[in-house]
């Protein structure tokens, strides 16, 4: 019988790094990290290896540098970029979260980076790591000064090694109108982005170094695509767009932090779909360093005007919030709604917790036992199935209403409600400050 065949001698690795040929990902069908399979550069165990890893890398940089002429002339040249978020699909199965940008060719792919991709989409300034990938060989490129991010480390998964975006331009990598570029955002959450050319524009093409064009669909959350993916939540979304969970989560997220009810007091709802084409090239002209462009005088005080009627006097955001919800809980149609919303919210919260990616300021609500009974009271009044229920005589109606304060324990009428209240009293503003804590 002969003998059992040695993996090791099948390896990539054993390979001449100039006879290597780069293979296509079957998952993604692109080829990724220095055109090797996701087996490959995830089984890297020792310094062989890696430094088989940079041999190609250095045979890479050495063929970019070739050709100086050719580069220089394609460096004069402007393009029209599509840069599409490819982790994200609508009903129909297909991308739609897409910018289109007119960059030029002697643009360094560091500045690429962090001056066009990241303030175009809407992702936040220096938070998380990347990584460019040519499609048409593998090759890397990240930044030189990665290891002020938190992710960094992360890098051994996503090819161990890279050249600095620093040192080479777009010129350097569209070599022709056919190529495309992977952009890989955060190194933990993994936001994928394909670049593609639209259009080489010609010589002499009189615009500035970047330009944002056009753009549709919201860039998603910071940290919200790893355990659960976005897609998880968008779906969710498309269901319920108010679900409060989601809205929340997504309010608490470091691209969106900087909310507009901060300043108005208006509530503000998260639209996948929508895109702000003057707000994004406000944040591109920032990242260059211009100035934004001047307000006209009748805008200013048009919006002096309008916060005037919408809010006569400061007031704290949650204090608005509770009048909106007051107004809202006057008809039987918000009733509804309202409902529909906390079912949202239970089963994507319950989702996140088996997950195990729940916050932890709502982790209490499953693992803390001394709060046994707040934790009943909560459920009934958030869960369907125990939602119109009596918490006095146990009566099941649609019909019931609800305590004012906490909102989250029912009763036939108010002569049930004080027959409960001895009992009730003593959680109603624990679960009051609860209720105003999620909402």
């Amino acid at each position: 019988m002969p003998p059992a065949l040695d993996n090791t001698q099948n390896s990539v690795f054993q390979l001449d790094p100039k006879e290597f040929v780069p293979q296509l990902e079957p998952a993604t069908n692109c080829i990724e990290e220095w055109g090797l399979l996701k087996s490959d550069y995830l089984s890297i165990d020792n310094d062989d290896c890696v430094k088989w890893i940079k041999s190609l890398a250095a045979l890479r940089e050495e063929k970019l540098r070739q050709n100086r002429e050719l580069l220089r002339e394609r460096q004069k040249h402007k393009a029209v970029l599509k840069i599409c978020l490819e982790d994200l699909k609508n009903g129909k199965g297909k991308t739609f979260c897409h910018r289109i940008v007119k960059v030029s060719g002697s643009m360094t792919l560091a500045e690429f980076a962090d001056k066009v991709i990241k303030p175009a989409m809407g992702w936040a300034k220096d938070y998380h790591a990347y990584t460019f990938i040519n499609r048409a060989d593998g090759t890397v490129f990240g930044p030189k000064e990665g290891k002020k991010y938190s992710d960094y480390g992360q890098l051994c998964l996503r090819g161990e090694h890279h050249l600095e975006a620093e040192k080479y331009t777009l010129g350097h990598v569209f070599t022709n109108g056919k190529v495309e570029l992977g952009f890989n955002y955060d190194l933990n959450n993994f936001w994928r982005h394909r670049i593609t050319v639209e259009r080489i524009l010609p010589i002499g093409e009189p615009n500035a170094k970047a330009e944002l064009v056009f753009g549709f669909g919201a860039c998603p959350p910071e940290d919200m695509n790893h355990p659960i993916k976005w897609q998880e939540c968008y779906d969710a979304l498309m269901e319920v767009p108010t679900n409060p969970l989601i809205q929340h989560l997504i309010h608490c997220s470091e691209n969106y932090k900087e909310l507009p009810e901060h300043l108005t007091g208006i509530r503000w709802t998260y639209d996948p779909h929508h895109f702000n084409l003057d707000e994004a090239r406000d944040r591109v002209d920032k990242a260059f360093g211009f100035k934004p462009k001047p307000i006209p005088l009748w805008q200013q005080r048009h919006e002096r005007m309008m916060q005037s009627v919408l809010r006569p006097e400061p007031l704290p955001v949650n204090s608005i919030f509770m009048m909106l919800d007051s107004m809202r809980f006057a008809n039987e149609y918000a009733w509804e709604e309202e409902r529909k919303e906390k079912q949202a919210a239970d089963a994507f919260e319950k989702r996140m917790f088996e997950a195990g990616c729940l916050p932890d300021y709502l982790l209490h609500r499953h693992s803390t036992k001394d709060r046994q009974h707040g934790k009943e009271a909560l459920a009934r009044g958030y869960d369907s199935e125990e939602e119109h229920t009596c918490q006095s005589c146990d009566r099941h109606d649609e019909g019931l209403m609800r305590c004012g304060k906490c909102k989250s324990a029912w009763y036939c009428n108010r002569t049930c409600q004080k027959k409960d209240w001895k009992a009730h009293k003593k959680h109603c503003a624990s679960l009051a400050q609860e209720y105003a804590r999620i909402h």
